[in-house]
């Protein structure tokens, strides 16, 4: 036996500690008053016919039964049986820029980690959804292929940096490619890839992958990670201190959110571009435009359904309550149905 919402057994351990001091407050006020109005002998007559033994028993039965009642709150459980769940959604690679601009902090923490926080929003709108998580620097790779086990998709995405990739620089081109590979298994499904970067492509060739990746039917929803104004680049040194990228000529390097190449990448596949500055960002994206895509049957599994037993404390609480209302205190007759 287990329950689905003990907390309700807590309240009910509250609920009856309550009547317990209610009703020694009722005997106590109601003792006072009679003991005011009338001497102790009259007292004795007036109530010859009440039953001290019966209160308490209508006492009990009414807490015993309240108590029933939170019981049947709490959802007890008991067995279960198996079912066939159908998943119905789409398949959405998200592509996630791991190089080194993203560590620029013109978005606080930096890039990186308000992309992850992005991905995190969308997983929790991702009901039914499978996704894929593939990191790309100079190169890119799947590091989680479409899941639906969601948790699973969160660790991956928790230990993506920089370190991971074996190729610097920046590489949109590869991260397309990655997703056409993937999607190309995906036979019958929507084919959707949302990337997130700062639009940073150091090869130059994003424009000449989205068009193939268009001619493919693939739709690229494009996620700009940073701010036009730039930044510095971070670097951390040994010893722990902390450096700014250089160029190789010696220069300081300021990366800058490219807006206008991710919203060209976002057009010609048919998709669009949002700005990940705020928390909406990802949201708006979800609700406007993935949304409104129609779902289909991703597969089903067999689910173990635990059996709701809550009917059987519910019925044992009506019952006491009702045994409660029908008995009298009076010694004369037991019930209210052959009260005179």
């Amino acid at each position: 036996m287990k329950f689905a919402a003990p907390v309700w057994l807590y309240v009910g351990l509250a609920a009856g500690a309550l009547l317990a001091g209610f009703f020694w407050w009722s005997d106590r006020r109601r003792r006072r008053a009679l003991a005011a109005l009338v001497s102790k002998h009259l007292l004795e007559e007036l109530t010859v016919n009440f039953s001290p033994l019966r209160r308490l028993a209508k006492r009990m039965l009414f807490t015993a039964g309240v108590a029933c009642l939170f019981v049947a709150l709490a959802r007890p459980q008991h067995g279960h049986q198996w079912r066939e769940v159908k998943r119905k959604g789409i398949d959405l690679v998200v592509a996630v820029d791991v190089s080194r601009s993203m560590l620029t902090e013109d978005v606080k923490p930096n890039r990186l980690e308000r992309a992850k926080l992005a991905v995190r929003d969308l997983v929790e709108l991702a009901d039914g959804d499978r996704l894929a998580l593939i990191p790309f620097a100079g190169s890119a790779y799947v590091m989680c292929p479409p899941t639906l086990d969601y948790d699973m998709f969160l660790q991956s995405l928790d230990v993506l940096s920089p370190d991971l990739m074996p190729v610097a620089g920046t590489d949109l081109a590869t991260a397309i490619q990655a997703a056409e590979d993937l999607l190309e298994k995906a036979a019958g499904s929507r084919k959707i890839l949302l990337l997130f970067t700062d639009g940073e492509d150091l090869e130059g060739s994003a424009l000449v992958a989205a068009r193939r990746a268009a001619a493919r039917d693939i739709v690229i929803y494009t996620v700009g990670v940073g701010t036009p104004a730039g930044d510095l680049i971070p670097v951390t040194i040994s010893g722990g201190g902390v450096e700014f990228l250089k160029d190789e000529s010696g220069k300081i390097v300021k990366s800058r959110l490219d807006e206008t190449m991710l919203k060209k990448i976002a057009e010609l596949t048919g998709g669009v571009y949002v700005a990940q500055n705020s928390r909406g960002g990802v949201e708006e994206l979800y609700h406007d435009q993935i949304q409104i895509i129609p779902k289909q049957e991703l597969g089903s599994r067999m689910e173990k359904i635990p059996l709701e037993r809550f009917v059987w404390p519910l019925m044992a609480g009506l019952a006491l309550l009702t045994l409660e209302f029908t008995l009298r205190e009076r010694r004369t007759n037991w019930f209210a149905g052959n009260a005179r």
